[in-house]
């Protein structure tokens, strides 16, 4: 055990310190310049085209679920763990000036995300259930014919991805431990129980759950972050000098803690601010293809509208938390040092509440990346007989691997980084070798579709889907 957790930690190092950081943010300048910014600087049409569209019907819109749950379903996944116990996590490993490193990588990323968004439902499939679906190993087999990579990558998605969901498993149990004590073998047994009866119910099941929970929850953590402002006002100017200050510089040790360097700061704030906003990693790209929408440029939108969401407010709600507290200084880490940063403002009351929103932030993003990784299991069992003994065979795969919930929670995230590299790496190579076509459809949509929309037209809907 201690020679793999050596391994993933030498692996994490050597992807995270440099390699993922220089090649999303070099494809998301590329895709910047190449969308001539419109994903990015627009964002009155954005906000506009994405939260002030969602819930409008689109007519003769195609899909299994609608405009607004399929965004639901991904900000659940996106809005969740990672912008509390990671972003926490982030600080503890980083200091203060991880948090500027996470701002800038979901920024340039939330481009990233729109081109994935735009190629899932450009080469979305509908299967013999009439469900509508794409995801990375389907667009590498089926549109670019690299049949032996997609099988490869499918079946390392299958196989890591069960490993990567642990870190929210072990979300739920320090953040339940630390706020009221709770038995932390018998928590595991409780979220893997609840997680069979959702993943069981399918996509319809999921996106419902995450219909109902994340907007209330991310109503009341925004709530709950102005107030911890609003009396920590004081300090708030200085946190944020910190966070800016020490993203260039180093950090002197506080509190008997050891100090920060700005390797760790951009390490750090790199890895965490990519997995809380999930872009480059192929999950927008899987869950709206899914979506009932009149153009996938429209859709695309949510690129920037979730980044936004889940960076510039969850995660620096987080931070202001934790660093206006000086708790970051205490040796926790995770969600068990989030819970501590809020019951240093509210208490019990404070504590009780972040261990409840990180319990539902988590469990919307368990079940998603469940959904996500199924589809890369029918990639690889397309022909096959009994494919329904596969599926159950494949629920209790992922599901066992949560009761490892209560592991050191450094390793798991290590472990989470770990699992990301593949899936990084596959999604970057598709969206620069389909470039071209996932530029064309989202200048499409801001030159012709949108305009001809609000001259009172009404263009014919934008719409790919192909039966397998």
């Amino acid at each position: 055990m201690e020679a793999f957790m050596n391994f993933v930690w030498a692996v994490d190092d050597l992807c995270w310190d440099y390699v993922l950081p220089i090649l999303l943010i070099g494809i998301g300048v590329l895709f910047v310049f190449l969308f001539r910014g419109k994903y990015l600087v627009n964002i009155r049409q954005i906000f506009q085209n994405s939260i002030g569209n969602s819930l409008k019907s689109r007519g003769d819109a195609k899909g299994t679920i609608s405009s607004f749950s399929a965004a639901m379903t991904n900000l659940g996944n996106t809005v969740g763990t990672g912008n509390i116990a990671g972003c926490a996590s982030a600080i503890a490993s980083g200091g203060p000036g991880a948090v500027f490193w996470m701002w800038v990588i979901s920024a340039v990323c939330a481009v990233v995300k729109s081109a994935e968004i735009i190629l899932g439902l450009r080469y979305r499939f509908r299967g013999k259930d009439g469900e509508v679906f794409c995801n990375r190993d389907f667009i590498m087999g089926n549109v670019m014919g690299w049949k032996i990579p997609a099988l490869v990558f499918a079946f390392l998605a299958v196989v890591t991805q069960p490993l990567n969901a642990i870190v929210q498993t072990s979300s739920i149990v320090s953040s339940l431990d630390e706020a009221f004590g709770f038995n932390p073998s018998v928590t595991v047994f409780i979220v893997v129980g609840l997680v069979f009866i959702v993943i069981t119910g399918g996509l319809k099941r999921i996106s419902h759950f995450a219909d109902a929970m994340v907007p209330i929850m991310c109503g009341l953590y925004l709530l709950t972050g102005i107030a911890i402002i609003i009396i920590n006002i004081k300090v708030v100017p200085t946190a944020f000098a910190d966070i800016f200050r020490y993203a260039f510089t180093p950090m002197a040790g506080v509190g008997g803690a050891v100090g920060f360097t700005v390797s760790s700061a951009f390490r750090y704030g790199s890895a965490r601010g990519l997995y809380s906003t999930d872009s480059g990693i192929g999950a927008a790209m899987c869950t709206y293809a899914t979506s009932e929408t009149d153009h996938p440029g429209r859709q695309a939108c949510w690129g920037l509208t979730e980044n936004f969401i889940d960076t510039f407010i969850v995660c620096t709600i987080t931070a202001l938390a934790v660093l206006t507290t000086g708790v970051y200084a205490s040796g926790d880490t995770g969600a068990a040092l989030a819970t501590i940063a809020f019951g240093e403002v509210f208490g019990g009351l404070g504590k009780a509440f972040l261990a409840i929103a990180t319990t539902l932030f988590a469990f919307t993003t368990l079940t998603a990346t469940f959904y996500q990784n199924t589809i890369s299991l029918n990639y690889m069992t397309q022909g096959w007989k009994n494919t329904k003994i596969v599926y159950w065979i494949w629920v209790f795969y992922y599901c066992l691997p949560q009761f490892l919930g209560t592991l050191d929670a450094d390793f798991l995230w290590a472990l989470a980084d770990f699992s990301g590299i593949l899936n990084i790496i596959c999604t970057v190579t598709i969206l620069f070798m389909l470039r071209k076509e996932a530029v064309s459809i989202g200048r499409d949509f801001f030159d012709r579709y949108l305009p001809a929309v609000q001259r009172g037209e009404k263009p014919e809907p934008v719409s790919y889907i192909k039966d397998l």
